[in-house]
């Protein structure tokens, strides 16, 4: 059957659903076309709709016919620092200055 959605993740991944099914492939992007999918889901008795991976997170939205689900795809989202520090990397040279 043919892909009925794809989405393509900020690292790369991509995924693709197409009836019952759900693959996640990565290194499509690299030259070398990869054997096997990174990834797989089935849903029996359910088709996939659609797909969505979260920008920042490792989370692939999975809507099908009965509904929509969350899973987990390590290496799926950016790294993202979550901090109030201007600079989380500031040496205590850099500190100094800034409060002076």
């Amino acid at each position: 059957s043919s892909a009925c959605d794809i989405d393509i993740s900020f690292t790369g991944l991509v995924s693709v659903g197409f009836g019952s099914h759900l693959q996640i492939w990565r290194d499509v992007f690299s030259g070398d076309r990869p054997k096997k999918p990174y990834m797989t889901e089935e849903y029996p008795g359910r088709s996939v709709t659609s797909l969505r991976f979260r920008p920042t997170e490792d989370v692939l939205g999975v809507g099908h016919s009965d509904g929509f689900e969350s899973i987990i795809v390590p290496g799926a989202g950016l790294a993202n620092i979550d901090t109030w520090a201007a600079n989380p990397y500031e040496t205590s040279k850099q500190r100094k200055e800034r409060e002076v």
